[in-house]
């Protein structure tokens, strides 16, 4: 089934927008009418693809000859496996619009019980939520807008609860469930189901710290048991780790959660001029996070139109991170230092967080980052040993251990912050080299883009252009030298130095997604040409490739980006695998070849003497895909991507739909998102 034909099965465009595709990826292809543009190489002669892999601008000649851009490349989701979407709109989540604020409402948000002093604080990290601003907007009734149902508890739910308890919190507050509760109770139809009891929100709590809390490690488990916890928070964090439930209708119960977290969204916004607070900028992040990777059209629509929200506030409440940061320890109130210390720390992480999300959008999904690089400040983040401190008599026992202790053992000892903020840095150092590189892809146009008009048709020689992007490269190889992978886990690491070299666009079109098939043959000859000539970056991609499709494949509950990863790694391993002449030794005595099981390297001068050829002619095997044969060992690599995301709990939405795309590929067709 072509682009066209598929085009016209899906649901009316509307005018206003261009944006009706079913998509999950960045589009490769420009619009298929009349009007496209076709995919331009620079002239002979003036980037060569096929050029010895000798110097800065071979290693850049993939990214400047890369014209795949796409008008409406940025939004992604699955029309599939989103019931509820019928066109396109950006009013709230149930699809009401909201009159301007002045008009007052008889909601039944009204009836919820408002923060009370305890909650609402005055300083700029204040512990609960401001004023409820469902008085200044007016709320269709409940019966109006959404009645949502709670699958019921199966037979062995309670026991599926118990084995999920991982002891990460003691108890959640009871204060906030009560409030919870209420709120949900707004919108739950009560002949049909009821809101789940406490039991099961303390498992989607200690589910949460549990998988994924190590990415994004920026809420204290004692929060969570606080008495004066906002509801909200705790509606946030039950609606992620929900996902990784096995309880029956676990993936139901996050949809519904995640629907009344982005309505609880609205009604605690605050107006510009209030004071914001922490725990409701970690809501908002949380909801992001869900809408991001949820694998809804409708939501990435909407997350795209609130995008620059997230980042607003942080930057609201980033003025008072100084005051913060400046507390001084009190000898009388070892627990007031300890809740100051910990609203300084959870900020910072959260900061971080922000960015390494925002990171991810650019590096999986090929949108520009809306955090500025002026606004990164990790310098103050402390390591995980005070940061795992459970109570304040531990903290300050702690701290007071290491005034016994000289700076420099401390620095070596204690000084451990988690992967996350290790590597907010390099991404940051990689996302400035990628604008330099788009940049230059830009600007080495032939004459028929913007710039020649602009300098009367004369070239910017290609020298001028490298100067954009080698200070940056430079400082960032030796962050990305393959000695630094040797005992990294982290497959957005390894992602990252494949697409320092292959930009995404140019796979994506490889595989078929919303390409033609003249596309996908121009997007083939660019990659193999890249292969001959630049042989060791090549099979140093496909190192990476097949660790992190090594690693990821064996894991039961996937983050919410490694979908993305293995597919990324997935396709490259099959591009590789296709297209690259060194795959399939040509002798005689094929007993003497050798096996290399690349995914299974550790030592780092093997690695290196595999990438550099010097290990002789050998073949090439990954695990559950065999030896790389250019043929059906395709098709096993397919079929183990797709087993690998039906198996997945946690982002159903996501890996549900990428797994029927691949199932398009396996039977021969261009990998979509609804049934011809």
């Amino acid at each position: 089934m072509d682009l066209q034909s598929w085009g016209k099965s899906l649901p009316p465009s509307n005018p206003n927008l261009q944006y009706e595709e079913s998509l999950v990826l960045p589009t490769n292809s420009f619009a298929s009418d009349g009007t496209e543009l076709q995919n331009e190489l620079p002239p002979s002669g003036y980037i060569s693809m096929t050029a010895a892999s000798s110097g800065v601008l071979d290693d850049y000649s993939i990214w400047q000859s890369d014209d795949l851009y796409s008008l409406d490349r940025v939004f992604w989701g699955f029309d599939r496996f989103d019931s509820t979407y019928s066109h396109v709109d950006l009013t709230d989540s149930t699809g009401t619009s909201f009159p301007p604020p002045g008009t007052r409402s008889t909601d039944p948000f009204n009836a919820m019980p408002s923060p009370g002093p305890s909650e609402r604080g005055q300083s700029t990290i204040a512990k609960g939520f401001g004023t409820n601003q469902c008085n200044t907007f007016s709320h269709p009734t409940p019966d109006a807008t959404m009645s949502l149902t709670f699958p019921l508890p199966g037979p062995e739910d309670f026991e599926i609860i118990q084995r999920e308890d991982s002891g990460h919190v003691h108890s959640i507050s009871s204060t906030a469930y009560d409030k919870l509760r209420a709120f949900l109770n707004n919108y739950v139809d009560s002949k049909s189901s009821h809101v789940p009891p406490v039991e099961f929100f303390h498992s989607f709590v200690q589910l949460y710290f549990e998988y994924f809390d190590p990415l994004f490690p920026f809420i204290h488990p004692s929060v969570l048991g606080e008495d004066n916890l906002p509801w909200v928070l705790l509606l946030a964090v039950s609606a992620i780790g929900c996902q990784y439930s096995g309880v029956d209708g676990g993936a139901a119960t996050s949809t519904v959660l995640h629907e009344v977290l982005k309505r609880a969204i609205i009604c605690e916004m605050p107006d510009p001029l209030q004071t914001v607070s922490l725990p409701f900028v970690q809501s908002m992040f949380l909801r992001d996070v869900r809408m991001l990777f949820c694998g809804s059209k409708r939501q990435q629509l909407k997350l795209q139109y609130e995008r620059n929200s997230l980042v607003t506030l942080y930057r609201s409440f980033a003025a008072g991170r100084e005051a913060v940061s400046q507390h001084s320890s009190s000898a009388q109130d070892s627990y007031q230092d300890w809740q100051s210390w910990l609203d300084g720390e959870s900020m910072t992480r959260l900061l971080c967080s922000i960015f390494y999300l925002d990171f991810l959008q650019m590096i999986l999904l090929d949108l520009q980052p809306m955090c500025s690089m002026r606004d990164l400040a990790v310098h103050n983040l402390k390591d995980d040993k005070l940061w795992d401190c459970q109570e304040a008599p531990s903290w300050k026992a702690e701290l007071e251990s290491r005034k016994d202790h000289s700076d420099s053992s401390r620095q070596s000892n204690h000084t451990l912050p988690p992967s996350i903020f290790q590597r907010v840095p390099i991404m940051a150092l990689y996302v400035q080299e990628r604008i330099a590189l788009d940049n230059m892809n830009i600007l080495s146009r032939p004459a028929s883009s913007l710039l020649p008009r602009l300098t009367g048709n004369i070239p910017i020689p290609v020298a001028s252009l490298q100067m954009l992007a080698t200070p940056l490269s430079t400082a960032i190889d030796s962050e990305f030298h393959i000695s630094k992978f040797v005992s990294d886990t982290d497959p957005l690491f390894h992602i990252t130095s494949i697409l320092r070299k292959v930009p995404l666009r140019r796979l994506h079109s490889f595989s078929g997604w919303q390409a033609h098939t003249s596309e996908i043959e121009e997007s083939e000859k660019s990659l193999e040409a890249w292969m001959q000539a630049n042989e060791e970056p090549a099979r140093e991609c496909l190192w990476h490739a097949a660790v992190v499709f090594s690693t990821l494949r064996g894991q039961s509950y996937l983050s919410c980006h490694a979908p993305l990863c293995i597919l990324i790694a997935a396709i490259y391993i099959w591009a590789y695998d296709k297209l690259s002449r060194h795959n399939i030794p040509k002798v005689d005595n094929r007993s003497s070849i050798s096996t290399v099981r690349i995914d299974c390297l550790q030592d780092p001068t093997r690695i290196e003497r595999w990438i550099k050829g010097e290990s002789g002619i050998t073949r090439i095997h990954i695990k559950q895909v065999g030896i790389l044969n250019g043929s059906d060992s395709i098709s096993r690599l397919l079929l183990e991507l797709e087993r690998v995301f039906l198996a997945q709990t946690a982002w159903s939405g996501l890996c549900g739909g990428l797994a029927f795309a691949v199932r398009r590929i396996i039977e021969g067709g261009h990998p979509s998102f609804q049934p011809e």
